[in-house]
C-alpha cells in the first residue's frame, strides 16, 4: 500500500460508513452527506495526532478534497 492509499484509509475513519465508502482522493468534502463541522474538527484532530500538524480551522475551510489535504501534510 502506498502512502496516499494509507492516508486515504486513515482519513476514511473520520467519516460515517456511508460516506467513508464514497471518499476518494478527489472527492469534494462538501459533496459528502455527513461532512459537517464535527467531521471537520475530527479531521483536524486526526492530522494533529497522526502527522503532528496543527491545522487552523480557517485554513482547513479552504481545503476542498483529500488530495489538497494530503499535499499540505506531505508538502507535495
Amino acid at each position: 500500500m502506498d502512502k496516499i492509499q494509507l492516508f486515504l484509509l486513515e482519513l476514511r475513519q473520520q467519516f460515517e460508513d456511508s460516506d467513508s465508502e464514497l471518499l476518494s482522493i478527489d472527492t469534494k468534502f462538501d459533496d459528502l452527506e455527513t461532512f459537517d463541522s464535527l467531521t471537520r474538527y475530527s479531521i483536524i484532530a486526526f492530522v494533529k495526532d497522526e502527522y503532528k500538524i496543527q491545522l487552523q480551522d480557517d485554513i482547513f475551510k479552504e481545503i476542498k478534497t483529500p488530495r489538497q489535504l494530503y499535499k499540505i501534510i506531505f508538502n507535495e
